[in-house]
């Protein structure tokens, strides 16, 4: 029942900047699977999106290996950017599926990569972002400097205490995690409509077992 409940679901997780003012919404699925994504790719295609989230963008994290260029240039370009995280090695695929959304008018965040390996530059040439973990700063400055060479905006993520807010504050142009604001339902008519058909299917199968209970005589002592 759980997982039937969390399949539709989306969040958004916010994403501030430096001062403090939402700059976009990570959406979330609450369903990590092929079809979660699907039903948030779905939702971004279907709605508009310019009316729920206003003057705020939308970011959508994605794993390169499962780019699909053609669905993603479905989406809203001025509204969408695009997170994409790194899981193996630099392919010459998905640098051409990246010069490709780029000239469609996508933003791009990059996560995942290693600033030392010398293969990656090409890579962070085409993105507009770099996310970073807080977790993984040690040298701030280092960071900093390397994003300035690249022209570079740094995301800070996994915010998670006042220690990893300080240190990120050091690097960041952006910031996300539980530390600032948690994950929220997305009060949305979908989302309502999908936690009304599970109540529903719910009741009827609750009624369905309370009069298999009947039937068999546990609720009546003749």
């Amino acid at each position: 029942k759980i997982a039937f409940l969390e399949m539709g679901l989306l969040y958004k997780f916010p994403i501030f900047t430096r001062e403090g003012e939402i700059f976009a919404y990570e959406l979330l699925a609450k369903d990590s699977s092929q079809e979660g994504f699907n039903n948030l790719i779905n939702f971004l295609i279907e709605e508009d999106i310019s009316q729920i989230f206003k003057d705020k963008k939308v970011v959508i994290s994605l794993y390169y290996e499962k780019l699909n260029p053609e669905l993603i240039e479905l989406l809203k370009p001025r509204s969408v950017i695009l997170k994409i995280s790194l899981s193996s090695g630099i392919r010459a695929k998905v640098l051409r599926d990246l010069d490709y959304l780029k000239e469609k008018g996508f933003s791009i965040i990059l996560e995942g990569f290693d600033f030392n390996n010398p293969n990656c530059i090409s890579l962070l040439k085409r993105a507009d972002y770099l996310s970073i973990s807080a977790k993984l700063i040690q040298n701030p400055s280092n960071i900093k400097e390397f994003a300035k060479e690249l022209k570079k905006k740094i995301l800070i993520n996994e915010i998670e205490s006042k220690e990893d807010y300080e240190k990120a504050l050091k690097c960041a142009d952006l910031l996300q995690g539980s530390y600032l604001a948690q994950p929220s339902f997305l009060h949305h008519y979908k989302n309502y409509r999908f936690l009304s058909l599970y109540l529903s299917q719910l009741a009827k199968r609750t009624q369905n077992n309370n009069l298999s209970l009947l039937y068999k005589g546990h609720f009546c002592r003749l």
